[in-house]
């Protein structure tokens, strides 16, 4: 008896040494775990700026305190400060959560702690090395996903302004992001070209994700409001009685921010895809038919305007081309990349 206990201590012997995988996973942990840390001291002091003061904790209590002073001259700041503030406190609370479980994971990670895994066997004690380190760079990622969800909102609502610490920290993200795509080319145990060629659609993948929310800072939900205040206050740009040109200015002014608004819910449901490492196929191809859509829509609206005071030729396009260059046509590129680049998650096993 005692023969067949030091058997199986000795079986179990060799899964306590350090492998390059452990040491790969430890290192990554600490890096998403570092980069969770600093986004939220950034984000609790000030990386971001609505209503031309920065966003802090005290600030967003302000903000949600001043709905009870509203007057009808600022009622619009009051009541999305007041929208802007509680979304502030709620990411900051999920931010919390996921910074925990980083913390969690990698305790666990360095503990060496094992969990009992059911197998043909009986129930055998294994270090999920891999499964600690996924979830510490998931939850790290899940704060990016947070930073974006205020960024994008935000924009949708006022004008937002970000520091260049922002962008800084989005390319800290990136890391965490290619240490994951990285790790899991260890886990497979795939070839050097293999690491290399995951490192770069990972990066290109990131990259994308960064571009389309820098993009998305349209402020449609203030344009709709603004559209549907003239509306219903008889306001219409009609012309002299032109039909198109308000059906143009319905369009702008009401359809665009409704289409936008779509747009960003679209992109906020890749973010959460992107940052639990999920394949983004599906949601992406959802994401581009609205910015075609939306392309096609003020193409053809583009023609009902012009068609007012001449015909529609080329110069039509040409102009409608040049109105899209600096916001729609990169967005249908970068979600194209995307598209190409997705099959970069999706291959892992998700125990988690």
């Amino acid at each position: 008896m005692g023969n067949e206990i030091k058997t199986e201590e000795e079986q179990t012997r060799p899964a306590e040494k350090i492998t390059f995988l452990q040491i790969y996973c430890a290192i990554g942990s600490g890096v998403a775990l570092v980069v969770s840390i600093v986004a939220m001291v950034m984000y609790m002091s000030g990386s971001f700026s609505v209503f031309g003061r920065d966003m802090t904790i005290v600030s967003a209590a302000e903000l949600i305190l001043k709905v009870f002073n509203m007057n009808s001259a600022i009622w619009y700041r009051s009541i999305f400060g007041m929208v802007l503030g509680v979304l502030y406190y709620a990411l900051l609370l999920v931010m919390c959560k996921c910074l925990y479980f980083v913390i969690a994971s990698m305790v666990r990670l360095l503990s060496r702690r094992q969990i009992g895994v059911m197998t043909a066997r009986g129930t055998e004690k294994r270090f999920p090395v891999e499964n600690y380190f996924r979830r510490s760079v998931c939850e790290c990622l899940c704060i990016f996903e947070m930073l974006c969800i205020f960024l994008v909102m935000g924009a949708a609502t006022t004008e937002l302004v970000y520091t260049r610490g922002t962008i800084a920290l989005f390319i800290a993200f990136g890391v965490v992001a290619v240490m994951r795509a990285i790790g899991g080319s260890i886990a497979r145990k795939d070839k050097v070209a293999g690491f290399i060629l995951d490192a770069i659609k990972a990066v290109f993948l990131h990259a994308s994700v960064c571009l389309l929310a820098f993009l998305l800072t349209a402020p449609c939900v203030k344009t709709f409001i603004e559209g549907f205040s003239v509306l219903l206050n008889g306001n219409l740009n009609t012309s002299g009685g032109i039909v198109r040109i308000a059906i143009y200015s319905l369009y702008s002014s009401l359809a665009v921010p409704i289409l936008l608004f779509i747009l960003d819910i679209f992109f906020l449901r890749l973010l959460h895809v992107y940052s639990e490492g999920l394949s983004l196929d599906l949601v992406q191809r959802k994401t581009m038919i609205v910015l075609l859509v939306i392309m096609a829509l003020g193409l053809i609206f583009r023609c009902i305007f012009v068609s007012v005071t001449g015909s529609v030729e080329l110069h039509t396009f040409t102009v409608w081309l040049g109105m899209i260059k600096d916001s729609y046509l990169p967005m249908l590129l970068l979600s194209l990349t995307l598209l190409l680049l997705c099959p970069i998650y999706g291959r892992e096993d998700r125990t988690l």
